[in-house]
């Protein structure tokens, strides 16, 4: 998994999996960030990128953790 982003004026964080066990049994996305807000994203088995933006210009935009979960809620990644 890569991670790419902006930590100022328009945050965002994109993550690029090129796992294909990931993408191929992954269901969900979700990150949390340090003043503990979660954002989640389902998964397409299509999708390698994934985009998550801020909706303020919080420069704590960095996640804290990532988990990917499969079809059954079973943490399949976790960093």
């Amino acid at each position: 998994m890569q991670t790419i982003g902006r930590k100022s004026g328009s945050p965002y964080l994109a993550l690029f999996i090129n796992s294909e066990e990931i993408l191929t049994h992954g269901k969900t996305i979700s990150i949390t960030f340090p003043n503990q807000r979660t954002q989640t994203k389902k998964m397409n088995v299509k999708e390698i990128a994934y985009i998550f933006i801020s909706d303020n210009s919080d420069t704590r935009f960095r996640p804290t953790e990532v988990d990917i979960r499969d079809g059954q809620g079973k943490v399949i990644y976790k960093k």
